[in-house]
């Protein structure tokens, strides 16, 4: 049915708009709405909308995103698009298909699917703890974007701690499992912990899956020890040379060829 008229007097009367102030507040809404989907907009904010000292609905400022998936028929608006503007961060992200956003805090996220990316940072605040970023590998996690993810993470100075949390709902953990450890291969630690929780059944599903000879390779002698691929392929490079402890958790649900 699209925007209804009724919607937008029920937004004017929420924001507690009378008269002619409402009646331009019930004209600019559905205007607001025929530009989202006419723009294939993910986000379309105005802040602030204010009431001029003349009774005039004026917005400020507002900010856009949209669905990259639309940009091939949207030229102009990808011409428009300024990446000083942008978290250097974020911009390389996109260039692997990650959903990345920085934060404040000092525990790094890699995690498959936003949903239990939003879970794991909740339940890292509810641990007293503060996530340092959100991030998405999506499905289809290969050894190079997941080495692209931690670079990701690591370019951020504040991060002194490495959650990987992927569940098998969007990607087969014997594949993840195998991109992890070979990105893990050329992790450089100084002083830091590699530990496993659940990947195990995983990582042993994967070394079947893919017929390669693994050996254990621990970080230091008081340290846990991690499978890693012997393979000839090359691994992709980490850099990381500051102490870290990388945590690593999977979910094997769907595991089964």
């Amino acid at each position: 049915t699209g925007f209804m008229p009724h919607y937008a007097r029920h937004v004017a009367q929420a924001l507690g708009l009378k008269g002619a102030v409402a009646k331009q507040a019930e004209a600019v809404l559905p205007k607001l709405y025929q530009a989202f989907l006419a723009k294939d907009m993910s986000q379309l904010e105005i802040n602030p909308l204010v009431v001029t000292g003349k009774d005039a609905i004026v917005a400020l400022d507002c900010k856009m995103s949209f669905d990259d998936n639309a940009m091939f028929r949207r030229p102009k608006v990808t011409e428009m698009r300024d990446s000083a503007e942008e978290d250097p961060r974020e911009a390389r992200a996109a260039e692997f298909g990650l959903n990345y956003v920085g934060l404040s805090g000092d525990i790094g996220c890699i995690i498959n699917g936003a949903g239990l990316a939003m879970a794991t940072m909740d339940m890292i605040k509810h641990a007293g703890g503060e996530p340092a970023n959100f991030l998405d590998v999506g499905g289809g996690a290969s050894p190079e974007r997941v080495a692209a993810a931690f670079n990701l993470v690591l370019s951020d100075q504040n991060v002194k701690a490495i959650l990987v949390n992927i569940f098998a709902g969007i990607n087969r953990c014997d594949w993840v499992a195998q991109g992890v450890v070979r990105a893990a291969a050329g992790l450089l630690i100084t002083g830091g912990t590699i530990t496993g929780g659940a990947p195990a059944a995983a990582e042993a599903h994967s070394r079947k899956a893919s017929q390669s000879s693994y050996t254990a390779a621990g970080p230091g002698p008081n340290r846990p020890s991690l499978a890693v691929p012997t393979s000839s392929a090359p691994s992709p490079t980490i850099n990381l040379a500051r102490p870290s402890t990388l945590a690593i958790r999977m979910t094997p649900r769907y595991c089964s060829a």
